[in-house]
């Protein structure tokens, strides 16, 4: 089987593009995906396919930031015109929408939709874009059930985990490793919403309790107001190479999951965090009112940080001190057992499409 995926960013940014490929091991995959970053990536077993048009992100204009969505789109298409695929799969569901009339015109039923966050489901002519792609696909796939809070009600989701499993021997060293004051509390990877990181860093700035660590693309944008308020307990790492990622979980007492609320890109989603929390059995820091809070905490290893509570960090300080270890493990692996069977029951999916696509046939009509 011929399968295309399709990836707009970087493709580090996308490490459950594993959940396909573990699957899909004997079968020839390309990625088509678009190098932001100006980086050069590669995957064993793949040819990766670049689109190198730089940018910033957050920080381009509204018209380049179009203009570079036109110019990748355009790149896909071609591909998808002059390449017969048996499968396409877009991992973000703006990939989908981009290229909707190749997907409903060549891939009807052979093309599946990968929703990692609310993104573009607020405009009412791309919604029902995507409503079309949901029907049409051979299968929907969500990385959260919060998400059927604003998706259509009437097509049938697959849920995967953003997950996959560590290596045994590195994972006990880590569960194992000695903690002691400062307590460090890290962001690890791809560093956003830095008025929230602000907050975070003026909440435990200068408590020689804990060490507050943003280690990622975008981390150094924090210097300066560091360096303003003569804060001497923040630590700022730039982007790193993937495979370092467990190295600096293994230098972590608490995971930093603090991205806001109140808005459904960031009410709804599991945030790759929370499996490292789990995997790992470090408590793992959340916004209240969030479905990362509903999870982590009805899984016994989450904590919700208020800003307006003047009290947090000691609760911070005592969780981390007075947890018994023994029932915190407890309750981080059998969320971890709930992770793998839920990812068993998605493989198994994979692994019979065409039954999929039969399945789902009635979709469309």
């Amino acid at each position: 089987m011929k399968i295309c995926f399709i990836v707009y960013c970087n493709l580090y940014l996308t490490p459950y593009i594993e959940n396909y490929l573990n699957v899909f091991t004997n079968e020839d995959c390309d990625i088509i995906c678009w190098n932001r970053h100006g980086i050069e990536e590669s995957r064993v077993g793949c040819q990766v396919i670049s689109f190198n048009k730089s940018s910033k992100d957050n920080h381009d204009s509204k018209l380049k930031k179009i203009l570079g969505y036109i110019q990748f789109s355009s790149f896909v298409k071609q591909r998808l015109s002059k390449y017969n695929y048996d499968l396409v799969i877009c991992l973000q569901s703006i990939g989908g929408v981009c290229n909707v009339r190749v997907l409903l015109k060549h891939y009807k039923k052979k093309y599946i939709i990968d929703i990692r966050d609310y993104s573009i489901e607020g405009i009412p002519i791309i919604r029902n874009i995507e409503y079309k792609l949901l029907k049409n696909s051979c299968m929907n796939v969500i990385s959260s059930n919060g998400y059927k809070h604003f998706l259509p009600k009437d097509c049938h989701y697959q849920l995967v985990h953003n997950y996959t499993d560590i290596d045994c021997e590195i994972r006990k060293r880590i569960i194992s490793r000695e903690r002691k004051p400062p307590y460090a509390l890290s962001y690890i990877g791809l560093i956003r919403f830095q008025e929230q990181n602000k907050r975070i860093i003026d909440l435990f700035a200068n408590d020689n309790r804990f060490t507050i660590n943003f280690i990622g693309k975008n981390a150094l944008e924090l210097q300066s107001y560091v360096t303003e308020r003569n804060i001497k307990n923040v630590n700022l790492v730039d982007q790193f190479p993937p495979e370092q990622t467990l190295n600096y979980y293994a230098q972590t007492d608490a995971i930093l999951n603090i991205y806001g609320n109140h808005t459904p890109l960031l009410d709804y989603a599991l945030s790759n965090k929370l499996y490292y929390a789990a995997a790992l059995h470090i408590p793992i820091l959340v916004s209240k009112d969030t479905y990362m809070e509903k999870i982590s905490i009805e899984s016994g290893f989450g904590i919700a940080i208020e800003f307006g509570d003047s009290n947090i960090k000691d609760k911070l300080y005592k969780y981390i001190v007075g947890t018994n270890q023994d029932d915190f493990a407890k309750q981080c692996d059998s969320f971890i057992t709930k992770v793998n069977n839920d990812n068993i029951l998605f493989s198994k999916a994979l692994y019979n499409i065409e039954e999929v696509w039969k399945k789902y046939e009635d979709c469309s009509r």
